[in-house]
């Protein structure tokens, strides 16, 4: 069961770090390019940003991570 969807976008190098933790932790996360349902949670078009299976939402680099990290 996956944990949430991270949502990146592949042309920008910020989300890259996040994208590499999952990847190198092997985490139950989806990856995802950004999306309607994205840009209807984080209109503000932050990313990397996180929605969980629960519905929890966090964005920007350093929370994502953090987040991730439990």
């Amino acid at each position: 069961m996956t944990l949430g969807t991270l949502y990146i976008l592949k042309d920008n190098a910020h989300p890259l770090l996040s994208e590499e933790l999952v990847k190198h932790f092997k985490l139950d996360i989806k990856i995802s390019d950004r999306d309607e349902v994205a840009n209807a949670s984080f209109p503000l078009g932050r990313v990397p940003s996180f929605i969980g299976v629960d519905g929890f939402k966090v964005s920007e680099s350093i929370a994502v991570n953090l987040y991730c990290k439990w």
